[in-house]
């Protein structure tokens, strides 16, 4: 038993009532010395008496520590709940979700399980610049346990690249669906993208000079105010990354 909680004002009592029950063990040690040393003065009674607030003092001390474990135990059960709400889809998020649900049922039930060391190692083992910040905590768990060491340099060593890829393909993948229509327009195009933020079109007539940038959340764009001809729409992200290139004829009705 332990006198834990964050509030000071809780654990005050705990530990009062902690020294009430060491300061009344230390007594009934020091009758227990003189009465094994033939000390005939101490007296059944005042040994009893001591005995009995001893006791006392350690059922009060026992009475706050399981308040305040009851408590704690509250607490972490709402972590664990807030925790599994969390939505996560990008791998550092994903590994901050685990690592926190093992740590909060680490401090709950004062054990982890195979499947959960498991994981630790297995988050311990990636390249924090895909791993995020989460590896670095289930490193630390991981060699409390088992004493193991990592070296980025080695697992970092073709991260990068295989991170460029991923963004490459997630690109490619954007790009790929999404569509520019009508197409030959008499000025409104409209696009669908599963890209949720605004988008940047960036328009060039047929000899690559701007005409035009727009920026629109809405999924559309007004072209009419461009002379009839050939154009090249470039729909980027805010941060300027393109998403596709496409051709696009505006024509007078």
């Amino acid at each position: 038993m332990f006198c834990f909680s964050p509030s000071a004002l809780k654990r005050t009592p705990c530990w009062s009532s902690a020294a009430r029950w060491h300061g009344a063990m230390n007594q009934l040690l020091a009758l227990d010395s003189l009465r094994y040393a033939g000390d005939m003065s101490v007296t059944s009674a005042q040994y009893e008496a001591a005995l009995a607030q001893a006791d006392a003092a350690h059922q009060q001390y026992a009475e706050h520590a399981d308040g305040l474990a009851a408590v704690r135990q509250g607490r972490i059960q709402a972590l664990l709940a807030l925790n599994a709400a969390v939505s996560a889809d990008l791998t550092p998020a994903q590994n901050h979700k685990i690592v926190n649900d093992i740590v909060f049922r680490l401090l709950l039930n004062d054990s982890i399980s195979a499947g959960d060391a498991a994981d630790l190692e297995a988050i311990a083992g990636q390249c924090p610049l895909e791993g995020g910040d989460a590896v670095y905590e289930a490193r630390a768990v991981v060699a409390a346990r088992t004493g193991a060491h990592y070296e980025d340099e080695d697992l970092c060593a073709t991260a990068a690249p295989r991170a460029r890829r991923q963004t490459q393909d997630a690109l490619a993948n954007v790009a790929a669906s999404i569509a520019l229509y009508p197409n030959p327009t008499t000025g409104w195009v409209f696009w669908t993208s599963p890209v949720s933020e605004p988008l940047r079109l960036r328009v060039f007539n047929a000899v690559g000079q701007q005409v035009a940038e727009i920026v629109s959340a809405k999924g559309s764009a007004d072209l009419s105010h461009l002379p009839a001809g050939l154009y090249y729409v470039h729909l980027l992200r805010t941060d300027d990354t393109v998403l596709g290139v496409h051709k696009i004829y505006r024509f007078d009705r």
